[in-house]
């Protein structure tokens, strides 16, 4: 239970920290957050459909949401 929690607590600095960081992120920035999404959450998902991934990496995500939102954009959830 010990170890779970350090865990946790350690996933959950990374996190935080990493989206610190991309509060402040270019447009290059977005880029790679945004191909990365695609090869992790999509593609290894297993999604192969080119018109779904080729989408996928050209919309600008965090242009959607709240400035405050930007830097967790493409994170996986909601």
């Amino acid at each position: 239970m010990f170890v779970s929690r350090r865990i946790t607590f350690a996933l959950s600095a990374l996190l935080w920290f990493g989206s610190t960081l991309l509060a402040s992120a270019s447009a290059q920035d977005f880029a790679v957050a945004r191909q990365h999404m695609v090869e992790t959450q999509i593609k290894g998902r297993g999604v192969t459909d080119s018109r779904v991934t080729e989408v996928m990496s050209s919309v600008p995500r965090h242009e959607f949401v709240p400035e405050d939102y930007r830097a967790r954009a493409y994170e996986d959830h909601p």
